[in-house]
């Protein structure tokens, strides 16, 4: 599926230890639905601009998310959509 990508390790390089994380999924019944894993770099190891530049994770709460997507549902029909400049 293209979801890894395998290269050769440049030289003078670590490689990082990886760490397979397995959960179990439960429907709202407690029966077991999926297995799910993931991959994960023991990020610890990682040393600030050899390993990595910058840090992005961007979070946010569900409520904000809901209020946004709310507004934008209801808004999209009570908007009119005027042209800047009389166009």
């Amino acid at each position: 599926k293209g979801t890894f990508e395998i290269v050769t390790k440049p030289a003078g390089r670590k490689v990082l230890p990886l760490l397979w994380v397995y959960k179990r999924k439960y429907d709202a019944f407690g029966n077991l639905k999926r297995y799910k894993a993931r991959l994960c770099a023991k990020g610890f190891m990682q040393v600030p601009g050899i390993d990595f530049n910058d840090v992005s994770a961007p979070v946010s709460r569900h409520s904000t998310l809901r209020i946004v997507l709310a507004h934008g549902r209801f808004a999209s029909f009570s908007w009119s959509y005027r042209p800047p400049f009389g166009s």
